[in-house]
């Protein structure tokens, strides 16, 4: 056997939980319980989610029952609003393409505070030319969904490459699309991002940041670290858990890529429901906190032309 996509151990994930949160094992399976049952409760939601997808917005929302109630609507109500965000099953041709011009590769060990370290970069066999930024972070969100699925983590650290980063990549940042993520990011999945390391950065990017920082929420912008190498990351995670090809001891970017690749095709069933999934507004019983969110981004969405 190979090593494992992604190392899991979930005794220590829980014993984390419980000295930080308070919450047992139990404690988690009757949340759960209380969800399952809301759920019935909501005729407007396409489907009833597994357990284990629960089990993933509690951690998110640090098991508030409330939040994940909003959270786990949103889930569902934003492919309403926002469906072109959805539209990319990551085993399609384009997308496989996609994997490999620009890499979004989950490290299979945890960091030290029992975060998921995911690893960003653009190959360097390809151009800007074949970058699509909205591919790009629709590759972000398709990852999510399945680390809801396979993973136990209570969060993220991004590292970003931008050694292979070029001005032809940088004019194709489209600062609708990258709101339109980030309020994703922030409505669905509780923007748990700890942190965000660019390594091999270079001054001609500041600009470029600095506009990225002004879209995003303030606190994820607060969270931007710079280090000119890559020796810095070793600094800040183990050596043991960075890919060989970044001076790690874990496996290659490519190895991990297409292994992801692989995974992506276990799931093309899925992706393809859950990018027809709607919400019946007609059923909803009561309001959705947070609607005028939406609203505002349904709006906004009018305005992004070619």
């Amino acid at each position: 056997m190979g090593k494992p996509l992604l190392v899991v151990d979930a005794n220590i994930i829980y014993k984390h939980i419980e000295a930080e949160f308070g919450k047992k094992q139990t404690d988690i399976e009757d949340c759960i319980n209380i969800l399952e049952e809301w759920f019935k409760t909501q005729p407007h939601l396409p489907e009833q989610p597994n357990r284990t997808l629960i089990r993933a917005f509690l951690f998110f929302n640090k098991f508030s029952i409330e939040r994940c109630k909003e959270k786990l609507d949103m889930y569902y109500t934003i492919r309403n609003k926002l469906p072109e965000m959805f539209q990319y099953n990551p085993a399609s041709a384009e997308m496989i393409k996609n994997s490999k011009v620009s890499y979004i590769v989950p490290l299979p060990k945890l960091a030290p505070d029992n975060r998921r370290i995911i690893f960003c970069k653009f190959s360097d066999q390809y151009g800007p030319e074949d970058f699509d930024m909205e591919k790009y972070l629709c590759h972000i969100l398709n990852t999510f969904e399945v680390l809801m699925r396979e993973d136990l983590f209570l969060g993220s650290h991004f590292v970003v490459d931008a050694g292979s980063v070029k001005m032809g990549h940088v004019t194709k940042v489209n600062p609708m699309t990258l709101k339109k993520s980030s309020v994703i990011m922030e409505k669905v999945y509780t923007n748990r991002v700890a942190s965000i390391h660019c390594i091999n950065f270079y001054p001609a990017l500041e600009t470029t940041m600095n506009i990225i920082k002004s879209i995003i929420p303030a606190k994820i912008a607060k969270r931007f670290h710079y280090h000119k190498n890559a020796e810095a990351l070793f600094s800040i995670f183990p050596k043991s858990i960075i890919p060989s090809d970044i001076g790690g001891d874990e496996s290659s970017l490519d190895e991990l890529n297409n292994r992801w690749i692989e995974k992506f095709g276990q799931y093309k069933d899925l992706f393809d429901k859950l990018g027809a999934m709607r919400v019946n507004e007609s059923l909803r019983p009561t309001r959705l906190v947070n609607d005028e969110v939406l609203g505002y981004y349904g709006n906004f969405k009018k305005l992004d032309v070619d």
